[in-house]
């Protein structure tokens, strides 16, 4: 894929706390990526959400509402988009983010490991899913140029030849 960083930040911390709080168990694929890469951005543009980098005393779940908040204000002006409010099965967990707003999420119906890559294009306002998708194989993909989306989520040729994770400092 592409190295893990020299030094990370929040690659261990307790699963089972974030699980609790979350509502839901996290994904193998996605605690082995941050175990393995911890808290950080690729290409300083692609931020991977990492769920055991919170102050303590702090709602991890409290950017969720705001995220729908977004889909809502996009269904209630005319697109076609079709979410369940967390903490509800099958509702969105973002696990990722860009900085031209768009959105990762799993989908969260079936068993955590089976969970779909649904991304949320702002541009467009639809929520684009991509079956069969986990959340590292979507990230392999997107730096690859290989957009599981279509022309949705993000422009893939922002991505270099060299791929880099930058840790959060």
């Amino acid at each position: 894929m592409f190295p893990p960083p020299k030094a990370t930040r929040c690659s261990n911390g307790d699963w089972d706390k974030a699980e609790k709080i979350l509502g839901f168990n996290f994904p193998d694929d996605y605690k082995e990526f941050i175990s393995a890469y911890g808290s950080g951005s690729l290409q300083s543009f692609l931020h991977i959400w990492n769920y055991l980098d919170s102050p303590s005393d702090a709602d991890v779940t409290s950017a969720i509402p705001k995220i729908e908040s977004e889909y809502q204000y996009d269904k209630d002006h005319g697109y076609q988009i079709d979410f369940v409010p967390y903490p509800q099965p099958g509702c969105f967990i973002p696990f990722c983010s860009t900085d031209d707003g768009n959105y990762l999420n799993w989908r969260t119906l079936g068993k955590p490991n089976q969970w779909p890559v649904v991304a949320y294009d702002s541009a467009s306002g639809q929520l684009v899913c991509a079956e069969g998708v986990n959340m590292v194989h979507c990230i392999l993909l997107l730096v690859k140029k290989q957009n599981p989306f279509g022309d949705k989520f993000c422009n893939v040729d922002i991505f270099r030849a060299l791929v880099v994770y930058k840790p959060l400092e």
